[in-house]
């Protein structure tokens, strides 16, 4: 009997949960879209199949490359989708998920999150199953939206805009590396762990399924690389047949000036810094590649648009 009972109400419970769900879930975009910021979604506001070049990677890449001046520069549209804390199991997922709508012809993959601790397997499963029932049940991710229902109010929506920056994050602040010199030739390697190993197989995988070409870079960062790091990742690239262009060992000639373009002691680029990166970047770009974005004159209109707002945005 007791067993019956049990079964009863499981059985009661999910169907609770089915039924008020839609009541706290965003109703206008994507699920992939929560839990992600404005930054990142804005990418949903493009049109299907039309960006040409995306960056991925953790805050390293969304506050080192600029999209914008790929525009200005070379003409290709692209987007930032890197998310905080990323690391290559997470990092597959996104990218699997975007080129479901769009089709890019490259992808630059920054290199941080090649060592970003992923976890046991055991960790990995109860993260799957964790997902796999927030999509099921999205109240899981928006419980707090129950405000909302006792006002009578569906729940807030993901905000899905258009963003000028197009997934970049600026920061102006300035706050000076102080440690000296950091990339320390050596012919020791840090091995990539096995996990990530196999992420970074899989994303390698993607991408020539889908016939993107694939760019790892390391950006200048004092406290999260070194040239034990840069062996490894290298050592992959060449086992892989892929490019890999390492900023730390061109910090001093793309005019890295650790007093001045780092808002977090090297941690992280500001805006200035992210400005030589991204010019070095453009230039290794139009030097090694030949992408061309197709362009309506809605479309010409709108980047147009985005790029005023860039400019006004990085020039108050």
């Amino acid at each position: 009997m007791k067993i019956i009972r049990s079964i009863l109400f499981t059985l009661g419970f999910i169907a609770i949960l089915f039924t008020i769900t839609p009541l706290f879930a965003p109703y206008e975009i994507d699920q992939f879209a929560k839990g992600n910021s404005t930054a990142f979604n804005g990418i949903f506001a493009e049109d299907t199949n039309r960006l040409d070049m995306l960056f991925t990677g953790d805050s390293e890449s969304f506050t080192s490359f600029m999209p914008m001046r790929f525009w200005e520069k070379l003409g290709i549209k692209s987007y930032n989708i890197a998310v905080a804390s990323q690391n290559l199991a997470d990092g597959h997922k996104t990218i699997s998920h975007i080129i479901q709508k769009q089709n890019p012809k490259m992808i630059v993959l920054e290199t941080n999150q090649v060592y970003t601790n992923i976890g046991g397997l055991a960790n990995l499963v109860d993260k799957s199953m964790t997902n796999t029932l927030a999509n099921v049940f999205p109240i899981l991710n928006y419980h707090d939206n129950w405000k909302q229902i006792l006002s009578l109010k569906k729940a807030q929506s993901v905000e899905i805009k258009r963003n000028p920056l197009k997934g970049w994050r600026i920061n102006r602040k300035e706050n000076a590396y102080e440690g000296g010199p950091y990339m320390h030739q050596t012919l020791e390697e840090r091995e990539i762990p096995t996990l990530n190993r196999h992420y970074l197989d899989e994303i390698v995988s993607l991408c020539k399924e889908h016939n993107i070409q694939l760019l790892l870079v390391s950006v200048p960062s004092p406290r999260n690389w070194n040239y034990e790091k840069h062996n490894g990742v290298s050592a992959y690239a060449k086992e892989n047949q892929i490019p890999f262009l390492d900023l730390n060992l061109e910090a001093d000639s793309i005019g890295i000036n650790w007093q001045e373009d780092t808002y977090d002691k090297g941690d992280h680029l500001n805006l200035k810094g992210a400005e030589k990166v991204t010019r070095r970047l453009v230039d290794y770009v139009a030097q090694n590649y030949k992408i061309k974005s197709e362009y309506t004159e809605e479309e010409r209109v709108l980047w147009q648009e985005d790029f005023n707002a860039f400019i006004q945005q990085i020039n108050p």
